[in-house]
């Protein structure tokens, strides 16, 4: 027997399950069950009905739409609470075909698409659910960006719920199960490219060189310098250098500075992470002295394939005002030392200077400090900070960027 209807669908998962079974199988059955305890309570509380438990993961459903992101904000703070359970929520609504024991339905494949693109502690919601929610005054949410999920046929408008105490993750934190759309142009000339190396081939094979896909993760940064209110630095150079490795090449993956903090914090090995994201190399830089407007930067890359290998490791004394030249060469250094080809726009990216007034870079980068902290306060602070830094080098395009952040968050937020 079953019956078709219109459902909220929920997804969650407890990020890092794997591992931690393979490290500690009472510790993860802990986790496992303190997780479940909660999502039933919650589930019950709010009116929704449980369909499956699924490992470390669970599928639920809600007639309302509200009561089902109402559960899902209740869920996460109590999972924030003593035991600090990494769950990520993703919920979606649509027609399902609902089984004894069972739902069925494209909805449900793209709500568990949506729960992909959520980091521990956040609850991501599509734009078909947003638009039931969204007169509701209880619920804040802010749009996050357009997604191409995998085996979905349209691009997906992404909230996120920033109910205080909820994570929003920043865009460039969210990985998940994304497909990278292609235009017509790009296939065509891509397709004449391979013709071409194809016909090449033939007469000189060593012309052809396949390139495998490679992962790199940045592992947290770390302040040596022993003054914690420099940790903004820290952190500012760090992100500033993921940026720029993500522009490479689409032959290297680079793993989320979430992700790595996340597996980090939970006490993962390089070998773990290693294994559960399959890592090729991991970077590791920490900053161990400012002096002046002097920095003392130090970067180690690590090989791993079977066990860890340290390729080098290196100090180097840089201006802040020439920290993004001085990414430019590290990104270089990286890509010619794992083998890994830039593309055209990378290669150009890169090679240009990047000069910027020392003032305005340690603004932009405390800027990037608060604004992660997301409360209307440090939004605010945000926003003074890249107002100061555009004024002190109004040609860098950073500052704006972030200005447009802050005003986005703000009318999101009902702030203006």
């Amino acid at each position: 027997m079953s019956n078709r209807r219109l459902a909220a669908i929920m997804f969650t998962d407890i990020e890092g399950y794997t591992a931690l079974m393979q490290r500690s199988e009472v510790e993860a059955m802990g986790l496992r069950a303190a997780h479940r305890k909660i999502f039933d309570s919650f589930t019950t509380k709010f009116n929704g009905e449980i369909i499956q438990y699924y490992g470390d993961g669970t599928l639920s459903i809600f007639d309302s739409a509200v009561d089902a992101v109402k559960c899902g904000i209740a869920m996460q703070l109590a999972f924030q609470k003593d035991t600090q359970i990494p769950v990520r929520i993703g919920i979606h609504s649509g027609d399902i075909v609902l089984t004894e024991d069972d739902i069925i339905g494209d909805a449900v494949n793209v709500a568990s698409r949506v729960e992909s693109l959520a980091v521990p502690g956040s609850v991501i919601i599509s734009d078909k659910l947003f638009d039931e929610i969204k007169n509701n005054p209880d619920i804040k949410s802010i749009y996050l960006d357009t997604f191409k999920l995998k085996n979905v046929k349209h691009p997906l408008g992404i909230y996120a719920i920033s109910n205080h105490g909820l994570v929003v993750p920043p865009r460039k934190m969210i990985t998940g199960k994304l497909e990278i759309e292609k235009s017509v142009t790009k296939r065509i000339l891509a397709g004449a490219a391979i013709v071409l190396l194809l016909v090449a081939a033939w007469f000189v094979q060593d012309l052809l060189q396949v390139t495998k896909e490679q992962t790199i993760v940045l592992l947290p940064p770390k302040n040596y310098t022993g003054e914690e209110d420099l940790d903004y630095l820290v952190e500012g150079v760090h992100d500033l250098l993921y940026g720029d490795l993500c522009k490479v090449s689409d032959k290297l993956r680079v793993i989320s500075p979430f992700t790595a903090r996340a597996l980090t914090n939970a006490g993962k090995s390089m070998s773990e992470i290693a294994a559960e994201l399959d890592v090729d190399y991991f970077l590791e830089t920490s900053i161990s002295c400012v002096e002046g407007d002097n920095l003392c930067i130090n970067p180690r890359l690590v090989e791993f394939d079977t066990e860890e290998r340290q390729l080098w490791t290196e100090e180097y004394f840089e201006k802040k005002g020439e920290i993004l030249n001085f990414n430019h060469f590290l990104v270089n250094k990286i890509a010619d030392d794992i083998n890994i080809q830039l593309t055209p726009d990378a290669e150009l990216a890169l090679a240009k200077s990047s000069s910027v007034d020392t003032a305005a870079i340690d603004r932009y980068l405390r800027g990037e400090f608060y604004l992660d902290q997301f409360n209307p306060m440090t939004i605010t602070k945000a926003g003074e900070l890249f107002k100061h830094a555009i004024a002190k080098d109004p040609d860098w395009g950073l500052p704006y960027a972030g200005l447009s952040l802050v005003i986005a968050y703000q009318m999101q937020l009902g702030f203006i």
